[in-house]
Order: structure tokens, then sequence, then C-alpha cells
């Protein structure tokens, strides 16, 4: 017979993800500038381009995450792959906003794309259009946890350099859409 592990331990199971910087005096380095940065984009209140938006929303997370006082690895990391998702969708809406298309998605084809574009999805109702969470009786509980499914399913399937972005984005979902709401609503 099978054992069933639940999702929480299953991760402990697997060895923490290689990133590109473990070292957190860098990365807190590269928030301070990016916070500096973003009080010099509210002092001068002017129209963020788009070539210019990444780096912006960056700055925004981090500046939260530091005013939260959420000083880890993880989060930075965190911040840098929600800003580069925030972008990719100022330029192209998701396929489907429903999480579980992606899923359908992923089992007929096996391609792993699926399931980091249900991830992304699922990250964007949580943090940015919560009111999208009620559609398909569906809530928002269901699309964090088929959010953090997605992102760790993207982890262990992936098999690209920056795939540890995948494992932090599933260990702090709930926290980083939080995050991202409060920095968004305060620009």
């Amino acid at each position: 017979m099978g054992q069933i592990i639940e999702l929480d331990q299953l991760k402990t199971l697997h060895r923490k993800p290689k990133s590109e910087s473990n070292d957190l005096t860098d990365l807190l380095k590269k928030a301070k500038l990016l916070q500096k940065n973003f009080q010099k984009i509210l002092a001068e209140k002017g129209v963020i381009g788009i070539k210019n938006f990444q780096s912006y929303i960056e700055s925004c997370i981090f500046h939260q995450l530091l005013v939260d006082q959420l000083i880890a690895e993880g989060y930075f990391h965190c911040a840098t792959y929600i800003s580069s998702l925030m972008e990719k969708f100022i330029k192209e809406s998701p396929a489907s906003w429903f999480a579980f298309d992606h899923h359908i998605k992923h089992n007929e084809t096996g391609d792993p794309s699926f399931l980091e574009q249900g991830g992304d999805t699922c990250f964007l109702i949580c943090s940015i259009f919560k009111e999208r969470a009620d559609f398909r009786s569906m809530n928002y509980e269901d699309y964090a946890r088929f959010g953090e499914s997605f992102y760790y399913q993207s982890y262990l399937t992936a098999q690209r350099a920056n795939n540890f972005y995948f494992f932090h984005m599933s260990d702090h979902f709930r926290t980083m859409a939080d995050v991202t709401r409060k920095s968004v609503i305060k620009t």
C-alpha cells in the first residue's frame, strides 16, 4: 500500500535549493539599495515607464519586507521573482484565470511551464485581484493552496537554474501575497 504524505511533510524531505546568492548580507545590501530607490521615486512622484516597472515593484516589495521586518533569504528571492511576474503580467494576461485549467493542461501535456503559470495566476489572485478568488466555487484559501502546490511542483519538475524561486514562492506564498498587496496598495 502507498503512504499518503502531506505537502508540508514532503517539503521537509527535500533539500533546500541552492540559490544564486546565499549571502544574506548581499541580499540586505540589495534591499537597502532598492529601498533608497523607492524613497527617491516617491519623492519625485514621476511616471514609471515599463522599462523601470520591474525595479520599481521590486523596490516597493523590498521596502515592505523591511518595514514588516521580514528579513530572510527566501523573502528577498520571492520579491525578485514577483517583480518579474508583475512585469510579465503587464505585457500579457494569464491564459486562464482558473487554477484548475493550468492543472488540466499540465496533466494533458506534461509541460511543467503550466505549473509555473498556475502558480503565477494563483499568486496574482491572492495578492492583487482578491475579488477573483470567489469564481468557480473556489475561494481565497483554495487559490492559496493551489498556488503553493503549483510552485512546489514547479520546483520539483523544472530543470532550470532559477527553479529555487519556485521553492521560495511555495514556502512563503501567503506571506508574500500579503506583502505584495500592501506594497501595491501603497503605491
